[in-house]
């Protein structure tokens, strides 16, 4: 399901919060990552990296030098579809595995993830 503008202003602020160490309610949309929040070309691809993985989004690599405002960085991300999670295949990937200690680490994504090993078949 898509994300309306003020919750990916919000996911967008509370990364660049996080990462930039700049307070929350000192973000605008105006804000421009390099002159105003004091970020580099590192932290720009950094940033764009953790909207990506918290929206479970995928910013197209041309789009990014154009997006240098916060509120372009948001009505962008508005428009992208999230991806679907490929759980099945990892949960695939998890089931090979025989070792009992690593059967503690497939019964944690279980109970994360019950939607998707409900549709897996048994054997």
């Amino acid at each position: 399901m898509a994300m309306n503008r003020g919750q990916v202003k919000k996911v967008v602020i509370d990364v660049l919060s996080k990462h930039l160490g700049v307070r929350p309610n000192e973000i605008k949309d105006t804000s421009r990552f390099v002159e105003d929040l004091g970020g580099d070309s590192l932290d720009i691809i950094e940033l764009v990296m953790a909207v990506e993985e918290a929206l479970n989004i995928n910013i197209d690599d041309g789009q990014i030098q154009k997006l240098t405002t916060v509120g372009k960085l948001i009505d962008y991300t508005v428009t992208l579809k999230p991806e679907p999670k490929d759980y099945m295949k990892t949960a695939v990937q998890l089931r090979m595995i025989k070792n009992k200690s690593d059967r503690n680490v497939i019964n944690n994504f279980r109970g994360k993830h019950k939607k998707a090993f409900a549709k897996m078949k048994t054997r």
